[in-house]
């Protein structure tokens, strides 16, 4: 164990705040057994923590505020003495606890925080999983697409086709309609072509079966 005289050349090569610190509120570690206890150590036990007066019953403040505490544990661990100083949440130990136990959590991040964030923010996840699936179906989804295609294709040529619905046995048949007729008429030549009134076509349950309701072809006699 160092003598006493160690401790005091010690003490001498401390800054001064430290040396004034220690001055006032000796640690109890490096002291003699019945040592009397300052004046300072009389009137608050800890200056670091906040005192409850025993006649008023009112809390006082720290003697020294978190930013000097902050600086007496940052010259002590510089100087190898931190362990002297009294328990603090300025001290490295209490910070590295808290650090394990809470993690990094910065205020302003969202970090361990319930933050609103902008609407965009808040439906990102949603719509990123809704993007997720869609891509995930994205095989499947072209391979019926290409099922169907060509019995889709006819309505971008009507003049060529025409769509006669038989549903025998979910079937589509696709029947070829005659190339466009040329009738005279009082010496004129008229064009005669099939037409065809709206319908309507719906997939049930994302299938690939094409459903038509209804599709007619007036006789191209009439238009001439």
């Amino acid at each position: 164990m160092a003598s006493t005289s160690q401790f005091i050349g010690l003490a001498k090569s401390l800054p001064a705040p430290l040396q004034r610190f220690f001055a006032r509120y000796p640690p109890a570690a490096i002291l003699p057994e019945n040592t009397p206890k300052t004046r300072y150590q009389e009137e608050r036990p800890n200056p670091f923590r906040f005192y409850k007066h025993p006649v008023t019953g009112k809390w006082q403040d720290p003697v020294y505020s978190q930013r000097r505490q902050a600086e007496l544990v940052k010259m002590a661990r510089e100087n190898g003495v931190e362990d002297l100083l009294p328990e603090t949440r300025k001290g490295t130990e209490y910070k590295l606890a808290h650090r394990v136990e809470h993690g990094l959590r910065v205020k302003g991040t969202g970090v361990g925080q319930k933050v609103k964030g902008h609407i965009h923010e808040r439906h990102m996840i949603a719509k990123m999983e809704t993007r997720r699936k869609a891509m995930l179906d994205m095989p499947s989804l072209i391979k019926r697409w290409k099922r169907v295609r060509s019995k889709i294709d006819c309505l971008d040529r009507p003049r060529e086709h025409v769509l006669l619905t038989t549903l025998t046995g979910g079937q589509i048949r696709l029947d070829q309609v005659p190339q466009i007729n040329k009738k005279k008429r009082d010496g004129m030549t008229a064009l005669a072509r099939p037409v065809h009134s709206p319908c309507i076509f719906m997939y049930n349950n994302i299938s690939d079966r094409l459903v038509k309701e209804r599709l007619c072809t007036q006789n191209p006699a009439s238009l001439s």
